[in-house]
């Protein structure tokens, strides 16, 4: 579910660390209006793994000036209430979707990765590794 962001609902995105997507568009910006339908499907597929939303930036001004928002539309990752990474005007639904796949498969763990858990390896180098990438 596409969710429309408010003061309130960004405060307790980065309060609560909740992974989320975010749009910063504007109704006057003929791309934003292009793109809405594509994430709005974005929203539908993702909707149970993240928060999925859009700010209008003539509605918050200062949540997208605090979040250094020059150029719409732009889609801003937040990981654990972070802003991690972001998108500016992609072309497409496949687009948002490799930037969200690309943000989430970063915490994705491998078959090799469950095998060291199950105690099927004792490559203590790969469990180093595990651990860097769960922590950055």
């Amino acid at each position: 579910m596409l969710v429309n962001i408010n003061k309130d609902l960004y405060k307790e995105i980065i309060a609560e660390k909740k992974n989320a997507v975010i749009e910063y568009w504007a109704p006057w910006c003929s791309y934003c209006r292009r793109i809405g339908p594509a994430y709005d499907k974005v929203a539908a597929e993702y909707g149970n793994k993240l928060v999925v939303a859009k700010a209008n930036i003539d509605d918050v001004p200062e949540i997208a000036s605090l979040n250094d928002v020059e150029v719409i539309p732009v889609f801003i990752f937040y990981k654990e209430g972070q802003a991690v990474d972001s998108i500016v005007a992609p072309d497409s639904k496949a687009k948002i979707e490799e930037f969200i796949e690309s943000i989430l498969a970063k915490d994705a763990l491998t078959k090799d990765d469950f095998d060291i858990f199950a105690g099927k390896s004792d490559d203590n180098t790969k469990i180093k590794k595990i651990a860097d990438k769960k922590h950055k």
